[in-house]
């Protein structure tokens, strides 16, 4: 299915944000800067897959900064929204067809407002409209974290969502693995009617500052990784660092492909 076809469709598709938090309730309505935000940034790759420009808008227009972007498929580390987005369309322009069935990419952002202030790690995939293979067992989304000075800033807490080529919500997923520094997420990469359940969707790991003394010089670092696989079964454990993401199948993991960011940094000092 071509890409001007399903953003045709998308337009119609106006369905609600349902952000899922590590509990697997369904938040209320957002209230903090860093729920805003989450829910903004959600949304916005949610209906504009690959667009890195809306991406930032919503974000910021949400209350939130410092956006910078990991997107290893073209070559660009710590790059704007803008750099990207130049690449990122280049790229596209020269290829009728991508190579990879998927896409990753990441970053961090900041927010601030009365309730608190957070900075953010995000993490999102994308497939080909025209891939469609969904089987066991499940895909895993992942995000590790490092660096962070858990004296002044502690985790509160993890979104997922993902939306099919329309736009329309999917909600089959579940978490596997959550400390402090990881977060890993089962996906029921289901097929419907030719095509991808989870066909993109954001995955965001979030911070509270709780303290100060602290160097606030001092980056976090962090990292993004997708593995999809097919026609196997069983299930998965899994191992996560800043460096890589291992899975290991306790049946057959099938055919399998995983796609990861390179390490990338938030930015405190606003440079």
């Amino acid at each position: 299915m071509s890409r001007k076809t399903s953003t045709a469709l998308a337009l119609l598709a106006a369905t609600a944000l349902i952000p899922v938090t590590l509990t697997g309730q369904a938040d209320a309505a957002p209230r903090t800067a860093k729920e805003r935000a989450a829910a903004a940034y959600a949304e916005s790759w949610r209906e504009h897959p690959g667009d890195y420009l809306a991406l930032e808008r919503a974000v910021t227009d949400a209350g939130g900064d410092s956006l910078r972007f990991d997107v290893p498929a073209v070559g660009l580390h710590g790059a704007t929204a803008a750099q990207v987005q130049e690449a990122y369309d280049r790229a596209a322009s020269t290829k009728d067809i991508p190579t990879d069935a998927f896409q990753v990419s990441g970053s961090w952002y900041h927010t601030q407002d009365q309730y608190g202030e957070w900075w953010t790690a995000s993490g999102q995939w994308n497939f080909r409209d025209d891939y469609v293979n969904g089987s066991d067992p499940d895909d895993a989304s992942g995000l590790a974290v490092d660096d962070v000075d858990f004296t002044c800033w502690q985790n509160d807490g993890s979104n997922l969502l993902a939306a099919d080529w329309q736009n329309n919500p999917y909600d089959q997923m579940w978490r596997h693995t959550a400390t402090k520094t990881e977060n890993v997420w089962n996906i029921d990469d289901a097929t419907q009617g030719f095509a991808m359940k989870a066909d993109h969707g954001s995955h965001l790991l979030h911070f509270k500052r709780i303290g100060y003394g602290c160097d606030d010089s001092q980056k976090f670092s962090a990292s993004y990784h997708y593995e999809h696989n097919q026609d196997g079964n069983g299930g998965w454990g899994v191992s996560i660092t800043v460096l890589g993401m291992s899975l290991s199948y306790t049946g057959s993991g099938g055919d399998t492909m995983q796609k990861s960011t390179d390490i990338y940094y938030n930015n405190p000092a606003g440079s």
